[in-house]
């Protein structure tokens, strides 16, 4: 192997290496957090979606032929993503009183 090759991919092993080390040094454990984050979020989801459609199953049984005429197949999908909907605003109001919250304690310290 040509000796400019050896120090190019040194180089580039050391950069790419440095790079790492920045990520996990400075943005890695947030970005970590934020990944985590995600997947806790979409497994509540999913497991919301399921439990609804068990309890619409259980509940709904009797009355099966009935609400057929009226009820899409896909209602429990519908009534699980309305509550997923309503939870993460709720979240989000959350968010934003706690911001607020937040920037009044930093004003008054200031």
């Amino acid at each position: 192997m040509p000796l400019f090759l050896v120090t190019l991919f040194t180089t580039l092993g050391n950069l790419i290496f440095q790079a790492i080390v920045w990520f996990i040094t400075r943005g890695g454990i947030r970005f970590t957090a934020a990944l985590v984050l995600i997947g806790l979020v979409g497994t509540a989801i999913e497991l919301l979606v399921s439990e609804t459609d068990a309890l619409i199953g259980q509940l709904l049984p009797s009355v099966t032929n009935l609400v057929s005429f009226f009820m899409p197949s896909n209602a429990s999908i519908c009534v699980s993503a309305i509550i997923a909907t309503e939870l993460s605003c709720t979240a989000y109001r959350l968010t934003l009183r706690f911001i607020e919250m937040k920037s009044k304690t930093m004003i008054f310290k200031a």
